[in-house]
């Protein structure tokens, strides 16, 4: 007999013995227990699975047939055909990762980094590329650390006149311990400083020009140059003028006229009147007592320098003259000489005239007359007479009348 027989089968197929691999008809011949041949048709389809293979390079991950893979490997995916055959997929994976190159760096001034500069403090992203074709970041913290410095305060400036106290200067050092600098006045070094302290205190005795430089801490260094100048403060000028003037007579007002300068606050004093005024710029002062003034003014000025001035003030007695207008000279005892009755008066001189002009008495020692010339008794009658004198002030006075004599 002869039997057709139609398989499909993937990729090959064991048949009577065999394995077939390839599509065709193949005919097999039998000879049965009756000694009859029997033919066998075998319609053979062969469909083949299918497999692929490929290498594949990807950076950090890979996705693939829904799946994400992050690590180098090879990987197969089993579906099937469109004949219900085996399909195959293989990938060959690399994983490159991306990386973060980060530099941490400090630095006193700038950093040059990938043909740049930057001097100020901050965080610097750079994209790159790695040797596989990965993204990769390069990041820079950078630190610029501040220059050393220091801030000067000068604390206290003394005056003009002030030999004891002397300029005190605050050095605040900011930086990093310990500091060094030089100091120095004009173009001269003073001192090559090395200092632990947050706050150093100078003292200098004389004003001029100083400077900081070649400032350096444990970390950077300051090429800049601090430069500071000591001047004293001005003194203030005190200065008294009297009108009319410093000596004086008894009862006279005086003006004390503060002509001082650059003052803010004065005070006067004078002691022998128990006077004490702060208010009145120019007081009007009457002297009504004969005797010596200290008339001190005080003054300070808003830096708190001071000066002082004295002047004396003399008052002198008030002179007084009274003259008679006649006298007896006949040895009585009673009104027996012509003599003015004087009080603070100074040089005084005596002229007695007769009634021609003529002088026939001068005295500049005793300031009397008896009423006699040259040793004779004058006449009974009217006779002139003329009395010079100074007050203490040394001013010029004079007094002219008439006497009477009478025996």
């Amino acid at each position: 007999f002869e039997n057709n027989i139609n398989i499909t089968n993937c990729d090959s197929i064991f048949f009577n013995g065999q394995s077939f691999y390839e599509t065709g008809q193949y005919n097999f011949t039998y000879t049965n227990v009756l000694g009859c041949d029997s033919t066998i048709n075998l319609n053979l389809s062969i469909n083949n699975s299918s497999f692929t293979s490929q290498f594949i390079n990807s950076c950090d991950s890979y996705e693939w047939n829904n799946q994400i893979y992050f690590n180098s490997g090879t990987y197969t995916y089993v579906t099937q055909n469109i004949y219900g055959c085996d399909s195959i997929s293989e990938i060959n994976l690399n994983i490159y990762e991306s990386y973060i190159n980060e530099i941490d760096t400090s630095s006193c001034n700038s950093v040059e980094w990938r043909n740049q500069v930057f001097s100020s403090s901050g965080v610097y992203y750079f994209p790159d590329y790695s040797v596989n074709g990965c993204d990769s970041i390069n990041v820079l913290n950078l630190n610029i650390l501040e220059k050393p410095y220091v801030d000067i305060k000068i604390n206290n400036i003394p005056c003009e006149n002030d030999t004891i106290n002397p300029f005190e200067v605050l050095f605040k050092n900011y930086g990093v311990k310990p500091f060094n600098y030089k100091l120095f006045n004009e173009d001269t070094l003073i001192s090559n400083y090395y200092s632990y302290n947050d706050v150093d205190t100078f003292v200098f005795n004389k004003s001029g020009a100083f400077s900081i430089s070649e400032l350096h801490d444990s970390l950077c260094y300051n090429e800049d140059q601090h430069d500071f100048e000591l001047i004293r403060n001005l003194n203030p000028n005190a200065k008294i003028e009297l009108i009319p003037e410093n000596i004086i007579s008894s009862g006279t007002e005086v003006l004390l006229r503060n002509t001082s300068r650059n003052y803010e606050m004065f005070l006067w004093v004078i002691e022998e009147m128990s006077l004490i005024d702060s208010i009145n710029h120019n007081p009007l002062i009457t002297f009504n007592d004969t005797g010596t003034y200290l008339i001190n003014l005080h003054i300070i000025n808003n830096n708190g320098c001071r000066d002082s001035t004295m002047q004396k003030i003399i008052v002198l007695p008030d002179f007084h003259v009274w003259i008679p207008i006649a006298f007896t000279p006949d040895n009585d005892g009673i009104n027996d000489i012509f003599t003015p009755i004087t009080e603070g008066v100074l040089n005084p001189k005596l002229y007695i005239f007769n009634r021609w002009g003529e002088t026939i008495y001068f005295s500049d020692r005793n300031i009397y007359w008896d009423g006699k010339y040259l040793n004779k008794e004058c006449q009974n009658g009217v006779y002139l007479y003329l009395l010079t004198f100074n007050d203490h002030l040394y001013k010029s006075h004079q007094r002219i009348g008439e006497i009477y004599l009478q025996r």
